[in-house]
């Protein structure tokens, strides 16, 4: 690294200068102080550098959408809720009077609707998309320019690839997390859509191998890159490698809770073993409440519930969110939060049942 180097230079001029003056002792000292302080004054500088250029990532990944984008999304989501009440009135007095004609043009015409909203629906999303896409290329250049720093500086290299790998990672997920609701909502099978997740996940394994410096990793207690790249692993079905490296961060994670957690949750197939897992986290973190219930479900045979865990485990398992705290978040962040799907209510409506045809009387003869 060149700031050790330079820093090492400037140490031995110091002491080639207290040698020359007085003698080799008397040298050790000025040496020494030329040495530490400009490795102090290098280090500083060129992380105040980086700080920078990650302050500048992190404003551009937070910054809102163009309002035009979100006033696009939430009216298209608004009004797919509300239909049409004129629509309704007549799906609702077909019904009622058993008219069969009237009933199925209004339910005709709801179907429309749907269509139309969900089209509106579907176009604004690509929008958002296609925004959050762009925006998150621009934050990937932001970070990479930080590499140039790499060569002055230890870690640099690795918090860049920690950055990158994770807006990957967040990608992938929310790519199954559309993938899921788009399956819902359409109802059919989730294995006949596409897979688009994949490549985001293949991404972030290659930027996280590339963020794990064992030794000085293992000092500054950092496992989270490490639980990251095994929450990819995982999602690559590669479960070996997921233990593997979680494995290798245990000198690091030994005091987290979350640690141990994932670690048993990626066994939970293999309950013996998640259990073996979960009491060596109890020796480590005798007080973890979350660990304690974590044991008492595998003691149970019972599924694991990880939310004991808090927002720590969220972080690498967002799709697990509870619905409930996931509109708290959208109210917090002034969205409109929905009472049920984009479509959903014309959909209820167009799928009600024909109406039953009635057997007139006949006429007196």
């Amino acid at each position: 690294m060149y700031t050790l180097l330079i820093s090492a230079g400037a140490g031995l001029v110091g002491f080639a200068l207290g040698a020359a003056a007085v003698n080799a002792w008397a040298g050790f000292i000025p040496g020494l102080l030329a040495f530490v302080l400009v490795f102090l004054l290098l280090s500083r500088r060129t992380m105040a550098q980086v700080q920078a250029i990650f302050a500048t990532a992190q404003g551009q990944l937070q910054k809102a959408p163009p309002p035009n984008i979100m006033h696009d999304l939430q009216e298209a989501q608004r009004q797919a809720q509300n239909p049409p009440p004129e629509l309704m009135r007549k799906l609702q007095e077909a019904q009622r009077n058993g008219d069969q004609r009237g009933f199925n043009r209004a339910r005709e015409g709801l179907m429309e609707f749907q269509a139309t909203k969900q089209r509106e629906f579907d176009k604004a999303r690509e929008a958002m998309i296609a925004y959050q896409r762009s925006q998150r290329e621009e934050v990937r250049n932001v970070l990479r320019s930080a590499l140039i720093h790499e060569k002055w500086q230890y870690l640099v290299r690795e918090n860049v690839y920690t950055q990158l790998g994770t807006i990957d990672y967040q990608e992938g997920v929310e790519a199954v997390m559309m993938r899921q609701q788009e399956a819902t909502g359409r109802s059919i099978d989730i294995g006949t859509l596409p897979d688009t997740a994949g490549p985001y996940f293949e991404q972030a394994r290659d930027n996280l191998q590339k963020a794990w410096h064992p030794q000085l990793s293992s000092v500054l207690k950092d496992w989270r890159s490490r639980a990251l790249l095994a929450a990819v692993h995982h999602r690559l079905g590669e479960a070996e490698l997921a233990q593997k490296v979680l494995g290798e961060a245990e000198a690091a994670g030994t005091l987290e809770p979350t640690y141990w957690g994932l670690r048993a949750w990626l066994l939970s197939g293999k309950p013996d073993e998640a259990m073996q897992i979960v009491g060596k986290g109890l020796v480590a973190c005798p007080s973890s409440q979350a660990l304690k219930e974590l044991q008492a479900q595998l003691t149970n045979k019972k599924p694991l519930n990880m939310e004991g865990f808090g927002d720590t485990w969220y972080q690498f398992f967002p799709d697990q969110i509870p619905q409930s705290k996931r509109d708290e978040m959208a109210r917090a962040a002034g969205m409109e939060v929905p009472t049920q799907n984009v479509s959903s209510a014309p959909q209820q409506a167009a799928n009600r049942p024909p109406i039953p045809q009635k057997t007139w009387p006949h006429p007196r003869r």
